[in-house]
């Protein structure tokens, strides 16, 4: 508070103490008009100081006790004259609130005054004090006097009693009406099923889930499954309380016959009636054959073919052993340039057969140079054959790694039997290594009817905690469904989780959808909402060098619609380490890219590599099922930069790219001291970057010219 005294020559030999005077009265009126002579500032005050006597003032001076004063509350007239802002906030005014009962509903009234200031307002409304549903948002204008405002409520339970406020806010903050009540009139309501769905499916079981509506009433719920015209078969009867609004309620059925057709639907009961979802089919589906070669042989039914022969000798398939692991591989070595040997694969049977997929991993190996291919061929007399797909030579920039391959085998369903066959073509080299040949239903895979709201990749490599830190925009209630995908995009788990208007959850991964899934990478999807209502984030936290707390990695955006890429992208490569400390500087800096293809088909993706004055310097292609994510390493050599760019195989490919670098620890491989998230983004006229200069932060800025002609940039 600014204020001002008289100063005397006592006032102005003050040094400590308690100063105190005879000039306590006003000397005309008003008591502003009063004589003084020196500005301070008044900063508190103490009732009841150490020396006794009247309170004391605690001012702002240019002498006395390091520049402050205690002064009696009335001495140096400095009760005459003062000058201070009182905080008058024009928040809105809600008054005159009521509401008006209907059958299973009700019409709300009250008044808003804006006070001059653009104004919108809500209702919150529940079974208890904590609401938990709120309608839309409405506008108020911005006049100021009253504005008769009415809302109306619909679908409530009946014969409930419901808690409801006013919540209206302009710029200076928000303002709550009382907490009011109403009971609703009309009828109790028999429960309502909003959604079921059959997830993971296996050969013999699935998970069936459902969402109820228990309209205010004690529900008992439970599946039905049956084939054809046969006897439904039920799950166990379950109970949700009254007390919820909304429950989502699953079951998981043993025991099912595989390749046969399945009905199910979901009953929910409550004392008023019974109700019935809509009926769903699944096809539990067994795999034809699954060959990992872990016996150490070919299987004996396996025939070899020779198609092309330039030399002398006549090899055959053999096993080959790396590391423990077993695979089958054909040793170009000793043949001449040009020799074909095919593998033929017993006679499949694919009647009554739904979603087949041929899926096999080959080696590939950047030290082999040389053009043997694999193709794979497909017959339905053995003798015809017809290649399926591309080529697949051995050669592959980067380090030696197995691919997983996934054949659609859908177009030769209709004809009941089939062969496969394994062409390779030698040029003297040692062969590729085939490895889990099998064919299935990938009936647990998950495909989207559209982009959902948000997506994150999740990793549990290092047993790093994954935790979902989720926001809700809104001013409504969501209800949001959570998948958690493997890489391969079978589904691992799903929950429901309930977002407040205005809040945020984080949820542990690990601890709900990932715990028996260590040292693996993954996908989350989230629905529920639209894309623009959620915000959030995955942040992962590893364990210290000893095991006995957590420390922060790093955190990835969550992908959603405006993200989710379409055309060509590109990220920068940079292998340079950002850290000056003397054990870091010359760690290496280690660059991992992600891929996730978002369509409803298989793709395939160009991966081109530059360097830093856009020469290609490598080049590499891969397929990519629907939702499966593929990792791998995306490096260049050391001390340099460049970029990556993404092509998908057409422009309509949705899909999402993340690089990650981890900057590695000297002291142990398995720890990095930072990591740093980029996502792909195709080329763009401008970008706004935030740059920082505190704690002696250094910036760089990685530019990309992602066109065909010279650019200039400007920063």
């Amino acid at each position: 508070m600014d204020a001002a005294v008289y100063v005397g020559t006592a006032f102005d030999a003050y040094d400590s103490g308690v100063y105190e005077d005879a000039n306590v009265n006003p000397t005309t009126s008003p008591c502003y008009y009063s004589a003084t002579n020196h500005a301070i500032a008044l900063i508190g005050w103490d009732d009841n100081p150490p020396e006794g006597g009247d309170g004391v003032w605690i001012l702002r001076n240019s002498w006395g006790e390091s520049g402050y004063m205690r002064i009696r509350y009335n001495s140096a007239r400095v009760n005459t004259s003062a000058a201070f802002l009182l905080y008058d906030p024009t928040t809105p005014v809600i008054s005159d609130v009521s509401a008006a009962i209907n059958e299973n509903g009700a019409n709300l009234g009250f008044k808003i005054n804006p006070q001059g200031y653009d104004s919108e307002y809500i209702v919150q409304y529940g079974l208890t004090t904590s609401y938990g549903s709120s309608t839309a948002v409405f506008d108020a204008g911005s006049g100021s006097s009253d504005v008769n405002a009415t809302v109306a409520l619909s679908n409530l339970l009946a014969k409930t009693v419901y808690h409801y406020r006013v919540v209206a806010a302009n710029v200076f903050g928000e303002v709550y009406s009382d907490d009011y009540t109403f009971t609703t009139s009309g009828a109790k309501r028999a429960p309502v099923i909003t959604s079921v769905t059959a997830d993971d499916i296996t050969s013999n079981s699935v998970t069936l889930t459902g969402i109820i509506q228990t309209m205010g009433a004690n529900t008992n719920y439970y599946f039905e499954y049956w084939i054809g015209s046969e006897a439904h078969k039920q799950t166990s009867t379950g109970l949700i309380s009254r007390s919820l609004t909304e429950a989502e309620v699953t079951a998981k059925p043993l025991g099912l016959l595989p390749n046969s057709q399945y009905s199910y639907r979901l009953v929910a009961t409550n004392y008023v009636d019974t109700v019935y979802s809509q009926v769903g089919t699944f096809n539990p589906t067994e795999s034809l054959f699954l060959d990992d070669f872990s016996t150490g042989t070919i299987p004996n039914s396996w025939t070899h073919q020779m198609v092309a022969k330039n030399g002398s000798s006549t090899p055959r398939w053999q096993i080959a052993t790396d590391d423990g692991y077993y695979s089958m591989y054909l040793n170009c070595s000793s043949l001449a340039a040009n020799d074909e040997v095919r593998m033929m694969l017993p006679q499949l049977d694919l009647a009554n057969r739904r979603n087949l997929y041929l899926s096999f991993s080959l080696e590939h190996n950047a030290s082999d140079m040389l053009l043997d291919y694999f193709q794979l061929q497909i017959s339905t007399d053995g003798t015809h054959w017809t290649d399926l797909g591309e080529e697949i030579y051995r050669y592959r920039v980067g380090d030696r790694s197995y691919e997983l391959y996934i054949i659609d085998l859908s177009s030769y369903q209709e004809s009941l039997k089939i062969y496969i066959g394994l062409l390779e073509h030698c040029q003297g080299g040692p062969g590729i290594k085939v490895d889990g040949l099998s064919v299935s239903a990938l009936s647990g895979l998950f495909y989207p009817d559209d982009f959902p709201a948000a997506l994150g990749l999740w990793n549990t490599n290092y047993r790093m905690i994954n935790v979902l830190e989720l926001a809700n925009k809104t001013l409504l209630r969501k209800t949001i469904q959570l998948k958690a995908l493997s890489k391969s995009g079978t589904i691992l788990g799903s929950k429901s989780v309930i977002l407040s208007p205005g809040s945020q959850k984080n949820i542990v991964l690990n601890d709900i959808l990932l715990q028996a899934h260590t040292n693996e990478t993954g996908i989350i999807i989230i629905s529920g909402a639209n894309s623009e209502d959620l915000a959030g984030r995955i942040t992962l936290s590893r364990w210290n060098s000893t095991n006995t707390a957590l420390e922060y990695a790093f955190s990835s955006l969550l992908e959603r619609d405006n993200l989710v890429h379409r055309g060509n992208t590109y990220l920068g490569l940079n292998s340079a380490q950002p850290i000056k400390n003397n054990v870091d500087s010359s760690s290496p800096v280690t660059q991992w890219l992600s891929v996730v293809n978002l369509s409803k088909s298989r793709s395939k993706f160009t991966l081109n590599t530059y360097n830093l004055t856009g020469l290609k310097i490598a080049s590499s292609s891969l397929y990519i099922r629907p939702n499966e994510r593929k990792d791998f390493a995306a490096q260049i050599s050391s001390a340099t930069s460049g970029s990556i760019e993404v092509i998908p195989q057409y422009d309509s490919t949705t899909y999402v790219a993340e690089l990650i670098r981890y900057g590695q620890r000297a002291a142990n491989e398995q720890e990095f001291s930072f990591a740093l998230p980029l996502i792909s983004s195709p080329g763009d006229s401008s970008q706004s970057l935030l740059i920082s200069r505190g704690a002696n932060a250094e910036n760089w800025i990685e530019v990309i010219n992602t066109g065909d002609n010279n650019i200039s940039t400007y920063a």
